[in-house]
């Protein structure tokens, strides 16, 4: 009886510590995970990303959940044997136990399990698993009747399944499986200052039918609600503005600075049209957006800290542990700022409340979110991903997507493309279609874009002269007059390339 009873117990502790961690994270999972990430070769976990999918990090977050709950029931069986009768020995032996088990996590995973909160997580395990411990004790017949077994089962599934539908919805929702997927999103979009339509770059073949923009295009400007999400966290961190404060620091600023929020958005701003992109995007994947962010240029914060000669970086250090940095150069261009302010409105929490920097030319993973210190460095330090072997500078590779029609429609006639390009501060010169793999390409018509650092809307028209199916290829040309590659590339580390295609159904 004592052993099921410590394993009830411990096991009704270690859920009250997820949960704990799930409204206070960090938690040990984030810690291992972190381990687990910092360990696996940026070729493996590209490969698992890529067979995995969206469900790779909720299959983790579920698999490391078992593991906790399995030892804290373990740490219960132990907690069975050293509490007596009294209340005040049975807290003791909770908190014992639970000070054991943040030992042992100390031992194994080092400093990063010391923070208060996972600490505080496992006092959560010994106070609650001393609380409930006479619960599950026997009756005076010494008999775990059926029913406290039902009521016991029914508490810890009951749990355990509401523990896990919330940790995995908000892994979902935060680690950034979402994103603008072909067919856009018709709501949320802000009243923004946008130029006019203008037809600019190549018209039309003249066997091509003149089209307007088709319905189910991408919208220019990503509502936020439809922003792609991508961070490290199995639960992104929610900052409290009132007592967050952005500090310019380091051996090699002249006057350290420290900026309240109110302070920061106090301060001249400049407003501009970016997209960004994650690296982990493949090729015609959904991790690309375009915004309107608002906030002051990194070089005026810097310029105020004051820098010491021999700086040629500037690094960054994020409330979730994340790390990144920028060239110099990089730093200092007036399209990088420190942004707090994303489509009129203030940073959402999982896009970076309060603040995050944002520039241009360079994938999603070097404009870090929750900024927390910024400091001018001798030599960049590696990044978060860039210490599992990804891209240290990350510059984005010029991109092109069909998004309408959509993969195995079908047609009729005249049939209406339409998609994005996108070579950030390069432009986008032409976007040009093929439908007999690339021997021969029918130039598409372009969109004026937002700004100079943003993707392209193009569309054209064919008409297909009788019913058959179709492979529809697409490729941009930058600015500069280099065709986008069509040699197939994964995403690590560099970043997906090829040509997207989509096939489809002409019906006559």
């Amino acid at each position: 009886m004592g052993r099921r009873r410590g394993l009830a117990a411990g096991l009704t502790g270690a859920l009250a510590m997820q949960v704990w961690w799930l409204l206070a994270p960090p938690g040990l999972g984030q810690v291992i995970e972190d381990r687990i990430l910092g360990n696996v070769p940026g070729a493996l976990f590209e490969t698992l990303l890529s067979r995995l999918q969206f469900t790779g990090k909720p299959l983790l977050y579920v698999i490391l959940l078992v593991l906790q709950l399995a030892a804290g029931g373990a740490l219960g069986l132990l907690l069975a044997r050293l509490a007596g009768r009294q209340t005040g020995v049975r807290l003791a032996a909770g908190m014992g136990v639970g000070v054991l088990g943040w030992v042992l996590a100390a031992a194994l995973f080092g400093a990063e399990a010391t923070g208060p909160g996972i600490v505080a997580g496992f006092l959560v395990y010994g106070l609650v698993a001393g609380l409930v411990l006479p619960v599950f004790e026997p009756a005076a017949e010494a008999e775990f009747s059926p029913g406290r077994r039902r009521m016991l089962g029914n508490v810890l599934a009951g749990g355990l399944a509401v523990l896990t539908a919330a940790g995995a919805v908000d892994t979902i929702a935060h680690i950034g499986e979402q994103g603008t997927g072909p067919a856009g999103v018709a709501n949320e979009v802000p009243t923004l200052p946008r130029p006019g339509r203008a037809a600019v770059g190549d018209r039309a073949a003249p066997t091509a039918s003149q089209v307007s923009p088709p319905s189910g295009m991408t919208q220019a400007i990503t509502p936020v609600s439809a922003f792609y999400v991508v961070s490290k966290n199995f639960v992104d961190p929610t900052v409290n503005a009132a007592g967050w404060a952005l500090d310019i620091n380091g051996p090699l600023t002249g006057s350290p600075l420290r900026l309240t929020y109110d302070e920061l958005r106090a301060m001249p701003t400049v407003s501009q049209y970016v997209t960004l992109e994650c690296i982990s995007n493949t090729v015609g994947g959904s991790l690309i957006s375009n915004a309107y962010w608002t906030g002051v240029p990194l070089k005026t914060l810097l310029d105020q800290a004051g820098m010491k000669p021999g700086a040629q970086a500037i690094a960054f250090t994020c409330v979730d542990g994340y790390t990144e940095s920028l060239p110099l150069a990089q730093a200092l261009l007036p399209t990088t700022i420190v942004a707090h302010t994303m489509n009129g409105q203030p940073l959402p929490d999982k896009h970076g409340f309060p603040a995050r920097i944002i520039t241009t030319g360079l994938y999603g993973m070097k404009n870090p979110k929750w900024l927390s210190t910024i400091q001018p460095v001798a030599q960049a330090p590696a990044g978060y991903w860039e210490q599992q072997g990804w891209a240290a500078l990350a510059p984005v590779q010029t991109m092109s997507r069909i998004d309408v029609p959509g993969i195995g429609i079908a047609v009729a006639g005249n049939v209406a493309f339409g998609g994005i390009a996108y070579a950030s501060s390069r432009g986008v010169k032409k976007v040009e279609l093929s439908f007999d793999q690339g021997a021969t390409w029918l130039p598409a018509q372009l969109e004026k874009p937002l700004g100079a650092d943003t993707w392209v809307l193009w569309y054209a028209g064919y008409d297909f002269s009788g019913p058959g199916s179709v492979t529809a290829l697409v490729r941009a040309t930058a600015g500069t007059g280099k065709v986008q590659t069509p040699a197939p590339a994964a995403p690590y580390p560099w970043g997906a390339a090829g040509y997207w295609q989509t096939q489809f159904r002409v019906t006559g």
